[in-house]
């Protein structure tokens, strides 16, 4: 795999180097990833930044720090910005109706949809498939029949047509939905007078931050050099593919930088919404992106995970408040993370959408705080699974069993009169303890695995014992 590596220019020691590097390249080739490049910073200080792979497999371009890639969802914030600065400018109020700016149906009007429920994924109305619909069109030749074009227009008629889809009222619950960012987009539209909110963006938010080589239109990267090819991935095999510049992804997900303009909005982040002495909000309008809005799930990774305006919001990372997003195109993928009270923070860019992007920037993370990356959540998972898969039997090989994993999750395939030919799924019940649970004929079953002090393996299902050989 060819790289360029910076990594002697920086301040992360060798030792640390080196385990971010054999885990990176590890699960670039588990997930089949072409290409990535992470950066770690520290106040503005960059710890370590490299490239992996190449920007294009067919002519071997390395993939370099400034290539142009799609980042998906990693736009949220950008977009939430937007709608922040036409509140301080007076053009809107995140609390009046989404009814107020554009034409919007889907609401009760004695309980409103308001902007804020757009921005926090709250509006109470469920994924509508919009950008899945366009992507698997254009990208997989996957067709829904989904009656939506590329036009505005259209977009917004489909999504007015969604009345029986609202399941909670605006603020009780957490629904990712593309779709609200597509409606902050012609928000931005309407108040700001400007036809694309992608003007918008440019002269308010890229030009403070010197992202002067980020764009989000087909055209504009027309004669550019550093573009990275997007590739599919299908059954390990990867293509070359145009991204989707379609309207339904362009506010959720169609912004394409480089990896060295995404470092100025990390550290105009990490520096309280202020760049090169330059603020975009004021102080109280920039705190309030990044303050819980929703609750998400109290048994995540790391404790309770909300969302704020844009950011996902994880309360205990290792002892710290992490502020987050991912995103995936399908054909590329990015995360960016920051912890405000460490002054530390990750971005990572990768060409398959589908590869756990997140994972390698809390590595990262992680090796900046000195805790070991084997105390990831998924770390620990994958070695505890790595240990117990393998072929098993019982007394004189009288039954056989195999444990086997598949897209991350343990199964176990029997093969004995009592539970037939089966392949089920192994539940985690206790990981540190090694128990599981199968369901057989609608019954649970427990299962548990015991390691023995010359590290044998046995496995406990029901009255058998298999030995793992």
């Amino acid at each position: 795999m060819k790289r360029k590596n910076y990594s002697s220019e920086y301040m992360l020691n060798k030792g640390l180097i080196k385990i971010i590097e054999k885990s990176i390249v590890s699960l670039m080739t588990e997930f089949k990833i072409p290409r990535l490049a992470e950066v770690l910073v520290e106040n503005t200080k960059i710890l370590y930044k490299n490239a992996f792979g190449n920007r294009d497999l067919v002519n071997e371009s390395p993939f370099e720090l400034n290539s142009l890639t799609g980042i998906g969802s990693v736009i949220k914030p950008f977009i939430c910005l937007s709608i922040m600065k036409l509140a301080e400018l007076g053009k809107l109020s995140i609390n009046n109706p989404v009814s107020n700016y554009i034409e919007f149906d889907l609401e009760d009007k004695n309980n409103p949809i308001v902007i804020k429920h757009l921005m926090s994924h709250s509006s109470g109305i469920p994924n509508l498939g919009t950008i899945e619909a366009s992507i698997g069109r254009k990208v997989f030749d996957l067709e829904t029949y989904l009656p939506i074009s590329d036009k505005k227009e259209e977009i917004l008629r489909f999504i007015n047509t969604a009345n029986e889809e609202i399941t909670y009222k605006p603020g009780e619950h957490f629904f990712y939905s593309n779709e609200s960012y597509v409606l902050l987009g012609l928000i931005i539209e309407k108040v700001s007078g400007i036809k694309d909110f992608t003007d918008f963006i440019n002269e308010e938010i890229f030009k403070p931050l010197s992202m002067n080589d980020t764009f989000f239109n087909k055209k504009d990267l027309k004669g550019k050099k550093n573009i990275s090819i997007a590739y599919k991935t299908v059954l390990g095999k990867c293509t070359p593919q145009e991204q989707y510049f379609g309207y339904s992804g362009k506010a959720p997900g169609g912004m394409i930088p480089s990896i060295n303009e995404l470092i100025n909005y990390l550290f105009f982040n990490m520096n309280n919404g202020e760049f090169n002495n330059k603020k975009i909000l004021s102080d109280e309008n920039f705190r309030e992106m990044s303050k819980s809005s929703i609750f998400i799930d109290k048994e995540e990774l790391f404790g309770e995970k909300s969302y704020g305006f844009g950011w996902s919001i994880t309360s205990d990372f290792f002892g710290a408040k992490l502020i987050s997003h991912s995103g995936s195109m399908k054909v590329s993928g990015s995360f960016i993370g920051y912890i405000p009270e460490k002054k530390i923070g990750a971005i990572v860019i990768g060409n398959n959408g589908l590869a756990p992007l997140s994972m390698i920037g809390e590595l990262l993370l992680m090796s900046a705080l000195e805790i070991d990356i084997i105390n990831h959540p998924v770390m620990k998972t994958k070695s505890v699974f790595n240990r117990l898969i393998g072929k098993y039997n019982t007394f004189l090989n009288h039954y056989q069993a195999e444990v086997v994993t598949n897209d991350g999750i343990l199964f176990v395939k029997m093969n004995y009169y009592e539970f037939r030919k089966m392949n089920n799924p192994l539940i985690v019940k206790n990981l540190e303890k090694l128990e599981f649970y199968i369901y057989v004929n609608g019954m649970k079953i427990p299962v548990k695995f015991l390691i023995h002090e010359n590290n044998k393996i046995d496995m406990l299902i029901e009255r058998n014992c298999f030995h793992k050989q």
